[in-house]
């Protein structure tokens, strides 16, 4: 995966802090299929667990109702969100900081849990390197991301954005270290009323950074006119979403 402006990234985050719970729906339903999908799979009973991009606690607090642990550190590259986890539970260690660098996260641990947050990681296949040697024996790692269809109307209008994986390159990755214990994948459509609604929806929960162009004013309105021009339909615009979900056991 291509590098990336993790500030940049880290900024626009932080703007949507007060307004992500509120706004990102389809996250919440990838946060509960995933805990559903890990529970089925996995069980309860992960003593040490650590939450890789907790953000403002839609999986981190799913996980503390369901979840049975001793010990449980939650990261995110916002230092900001930290007042939102604590105030899930005082127990939650947070731990702020790029997933990708942190030299200090807890060892011996039985479940990494991640969701909506792998597409932002440079190298996914040194990240999962590095979870392997964190996890005990038969260690597990839970998370969802997009695939190559999300967002594919904003990639018809824009360019590429962010390269996603699709199953196959993740497949190949994680086999490296893991066996693959589940996998799939959704395609989820949202209904906006307009292309400015889209670009607002992206701006409510922090994804507008996906792209690295400014935007004027007339940038912006000159792209939610090309969005409705082209998208309009009966329910409104569509704006798709492609996430999936990988489950892995560590291999001895």
């Amino acid at each position: 995966m291509s590098a990336m402006n993790k500030d940049r990234i880290k900024q626009r985050f932080k703007k949507s802090i007060t307004t992500y719970n509120r706004c990102a729906q389809v996250q919440k339903q990838m946060s509960e299929f995933l805990l559903s999908s890990l529970q089925e799979k996995s069980g309860k009973q992960f003593p040490n667990l650590l939450e890789i991009g907790c953000g403002t606690g839609l999986l981190t607090k799913q996980v503390h109702a369901q979840l049975s642990f001793s010990n449980f550190t939650a990261n995110d590259l916002v230092a900001e969100v930290a007042p939102l986890i604590q105030r899930i539970s005082k127990k939650i260690r947070f731990l702020a900081g790029d997933c990708e660098s942190i030299t200090d996260f807890p060892a011996e641990l039985d479940l990494i849990i991640s969701n909506a947050a792998f597409q932002w990681v440079s190298a996914l296949d040194k990240l999962l390197e590095k979870f392997k040697r964190l996890l005990n024996p038969k260690g597990v790692v839970a998370f969802s991301a997009f695939g190559p269809d999300h967002f594919k109307e904003i990639r018809q209008l824009l360019g590429p954005g962010l390269q996603y994986l699709d199953q196959q390159q993740m497949h190949k990755i994680a086999k490296l270290h893991f066996e693959i214990i589940f996998c799939s994948d959704q395609t989820i459509p949202l209904y906006f009323s307009d292309g400015m609604a889209v670009l607002k929806h992206l701006k409510t929960t922090g994804v507008n950074s996906l792209y690295q162009q400014a935007w004027s004013k007339s940038t912006l309105n000159a792209f939610a006119q090309k969005y409705d021009q082209q998208f309009k339909c009966d329910q409104g615009v569509p704006l798709t979403f492609h996430p999936f979900y990988c489950i892995l056991r560590r291999k001895k």
